[in-house]
């Protein structure tokens, strides 16, 4: 197999993959009132329902196409229609769609998509590795281990726990370099394939199960034959490329960029929000859609934003305060003033 026909073919798998996924998730991209759309930017208006359906169509219609002709320019439509939406609802920039957003733009340069794909991947397993230096994600992986595989002995699984971040971030930097690509490929493979075992076992997480299986195509296909020198061949695009997954992320160790676009989902440190109520009485006039999350717990009733996001639109709520604070506003609209000011929003951390 050409080196060109297994990128056009990591390419279509691609496009098939997103595809899929927004059909899986349709209730995130499609405009309904299960759950409120949070705009990216409050100072920026954001489009009706109707045009904001178009922008999906529009959406699908160009990535289809792009797969057929990967014609740059096709792009630019997918992601004007991308950043609409996004707008409109900051709740539609999960790591999914952003990672795959990114994915497409590599093969948009076919010349470079190689080198692209190594530095894309490699930013994303570094950072997802090393934000999960931490004692929840460790605590959490443990846990898991303790309950998949009991019978294997406890030194081996808690050293397995710890030895994870280092090895996702080391098989990401593996990729840079031609002698170990080949090793951090493979290792990332495997990677993946134990999450989608997992993932199957538990009967969960089918929306993210097409993002996995590109990443496992993409590596086999392109990044483990490639023979592409990153440093020989570093140009203008592989720049700004290095900006996006490399470098900002950087200031999310400092609380200036935000946890998804950082690849920071287990670092322990996103915080999750509950609304507590002052009564029962106060709880019932929110709106319909968020009735049935309503919680009864020692007396106070309470809406769990995450639950509701969960099960309305199938997603993991964009984790920031910002986020949970425009949530609040929705739920206590229509309460009196009195009502609202003892309306509680409370963050915490699983």
């Amino acid at each position: 197999m050409t080196e060109k026909l297994r990128c056009d073919l990591g390419r279509w798998i691609a496009v098939l993959s997103l595809l899929s996924t927004i059909f899986i998730s349709r209730a995130l991209w499609f405009a309904n009132s299960s759950f409120p759309m949070i705009p990216a930017f409050e100072k920026f208006g954001v489009v009706s329902d109707d045009v904001g359906n178009a922008c999906v169509y529009m959406m699908l219609a160009c990535a289809f196409v792009f797969g057929i002709t990967a014609n740059r320019w096709v792009l630019l439509p997918m992601l004007a229609a991308f950043a609409i939406l996004v707008q409109a609802d900051i709740n539609r920039l999960q790591p999914t769609y952003y990672i795959f957003v990114l994915i497409l733009c590599c093969h948009a340069f076919p010349k470079r998509r190689a080198l692209l794909l190594i530095l894309l991947f490699s930013g994303i397993y570094f950072w997802s590795g090393v934000h999960k230096f931490n004692s929840y994600f460790l605590e959490k992986w443990l846990l898991g281990m303790d309950k998949r595989i009991p019978f294997a002995p406890a030194f081996a699984r808690v050293a397995f726990t710890y030895a994870v971040p280092a090895i996702e971030a080391l098989a990401g930097l593996m990729l840079l370099h031609l002698r170990l690509r080949k090793i951090g490929a493979a290792t990332l493979v495997l990677m993946h394939l134990l999450i989608i075992a997992t993932l199957v076992r538990e009967h969960g997480g089918v929306n993210v199960i097409p993002l996995n299986l590109v990443m496992i195509l993409t590596l086999l296909l392109v990044i483990f034959a490639s023979d592409t020198h990153v440093v020989a061949s570093f140009d203008k695009k592989a720049a700004f490329l290095t900006l996006v997954v490399w470098l900002l992320p950087v200031l999310n160790l400092f609380g200036y960029y935000d946890h998804f676009p950082s690849f920071s989902i287990m670092s322990g440190k996103p915080e999750y929000a509950t609304v507590y109520f002052p009564d029962e009485a106060t709880s019932q006039t929110v709106p319909e859609a968020a009735r049935p999350f309503v919680r009864h717990f020692e007396g106070r009733h309470y809406i769990q934003l995450s639950e509701w996001a969960g099960h309305a639109k199938k997603i993991m709520i964009y984790p920031q305060e910002r986020v949970y604070a425009s949530l609040k506003d929705s739920l206590t609209r229509h309460m009196s003033d009195a009502k609202k000011a003892k309306t509680e929003l409370h963050l915490y951390k699983p």
